[in-house]
């Protein structure tokens, strides 16, 4: 007769199993995994399902393409009096605001240039938010002073960035005071993004993300960010999941700044800006440009980072992070592994295998299905592996011991049955077992 309860032995590798699938699902290395392995493919099958999120249709792209480079050169040599004439024609539209994912940290042009520049923005009604970044080498830049931050509701977060707005690299304070923000534009990792830098250990002041930067009523807690009526999830290491759109699909909606410079006011482009959209101009969408980085849907500009989190706010389509704590993930396994061998044990060996084959599609197609459909990112592919790694382990434990038990009967019968009938109890040991 079979155990009803789990062994002792049985009990220890679930453990044993539990902990080691918990640790790579925590450490660095299993996160990694799932950045560069499993969220492409989750995505891939999302987007192959249509559900996809769409920008929103108040977002209104700009981008420096190669076609504007050709004509006007990198957006680096660009003169101050050209991003002038782009941001104003921007703004002649009445947008809500203007987002440039651009540091201005090193403008080109004379005092004169400067001082033309800043009266321009100063006088149109739209504000204008940069980009600013924390140097790990502290640079000091001439406009940390001068820095505009946001007041955020801080609750404990997990893992925040605090930082001295002295370690801030922002504009040039010749022009630094013609914007309306400053905002930062660096990623956690490939699928990940902090919230915002927090300016000081015991300060209310962050510079957010520039794709939440419009963001007016914001609670930073521990696992979620509200940001007016959108809440983002925040994973254990305290950072937002992205919810990339399809890249192919954002680059056909991306107009090019090229005819702005040319036609400035009289571009047809910009009239497909009503009132209320908001603006969002990238500098470095032509080839070879150094802001390209890796991402769950491919080799994409690093501001589509910044684009996904504004429609994401815009939308209050995010992703929802089902990350445990270390104990209850712990647990989770354990009880997977455990629930695994005990079946392995109770069921016949093809039934138990059957019943585990099919209970691992579950534990796949569920996730993906809940991803797809719902946004929902879990830990399934440790899941996953701690029903594989049991499986094997218990069933290499079955096949050893119908050998040992076909050996005792072929030892113990030999000579005393029929040959034919000795093979039979050779091939069904376990049936002979039970019996007896």
């Amino acid at each position: 007769m079979r155990p009803l309860l789990p062994s002792i032995h049985m009990m220890s590798l679930a453990c044993l199993l539990g902990l080691a699938w918990t640790g790579l699902a925590r450490s660095g290395i299993g996160d990694r995994i799932r950045q560069s392995a499993i969220a492409p493919v989750e995505f891939k099958i999302r987007s192959a399902a249509l559900q996809a999120p769409e920008l929103h249709s108040t977002i209104k792209i700009f981008g420096f393409d190669d076609k504007t480079r050709m004509e006007f050169g990198p957006q680096e040599t660009l003169p101050i009096s050209q991003w002038q004439k782009i941001l104003t024609a921007l703004a002649s539209r009445k947008p809500k605001a203007i987002l440039v994912d651009k540091v201005f940290s090193d403008p080109i042009g004379t005092e004169a240039d400067f001082a033309a520049f800043r009266d321009a923005l100063s006088s149109a009604a739209t504000p204008v938010y940069v980009a600013a970044i924390n140097h790990q080498l502290s640079l000091h830049s001439a406009a940390a002073d001068m820095i505009k931050s946001r007041t955020w509701r801080i609750d404990r977060p997990v893992a925040p960035v605090w930082v001295e707005k002295n370690e801030i690299f922002a504009a040039d304070d010749r022009i630094a005071d013609a914007f309306s923000g400053f905002a930062t534009i660096q990623r956690s990792d490939s699928a990940y993004l902090k919230p915002a830098l927090i300016l000081g250990r015991s300060s209310s002041e962050v510079l957010p993300s520039l794709g939440l930067s419009l963001g007016e009523n914001a609670y930073y807690g521990a696992d979620k960010l509200n940001l007016d009526n959108t809440s983002f999830s925040l994973d254990p290491k305290g950072r937002i999941p992205v919810n990339f759109m399809d890249p192919s699909e954002t680059l056909k909606k991306i107009w090019p700044l090229r005819e702005i410079l040319k036609n400035s006011e009289n571009a047809s482009s910009i009239q497909y800006i009503s009132p209320g959209d908001i603006v969002f101009v990238l500098p470095s969408l032509y080839s070879g440009g150094t802001d390209f980085k890796d991402s769950p849907v491919g080799h994409i500009p690093g501001a589509f980072y910044q684009v996904a989190l504004l429609n994401s706010l815009l939308t209050g389509k995010t992703l929802t992070s089902l990350g445990q704590s270390w104990p209850i993930s712990l647990a989770l396994h354990v009880l997977i592994a455990l629930t695994v061998m005990w079946t392995s044990l109770r069921l016949r060996f093809r039934t138990a295998l059957s019943a585990l084959a099919a209970a691992s599609l579950v534990m796949v197609l569920v996730p993906l299905f809940l991803f797809v459909n719902a946004g929902i990112i879990s830990d399934w592919p440790t899941y996953f592996a701690t029903v594989v790694s049991a499986t094997v382990a218990f069933g290499t434990h079955r096949i050893f011991q119908h050998q040992r038990w076909s050996d005792r009967i072929d030892f113990a019968l030999t000579g005393l049955v029929e040959p034919k009938i000795l093979k039979i109890l050779k091939h069904t040991p376990d049936l002979l077992h039970r019996q007896a």
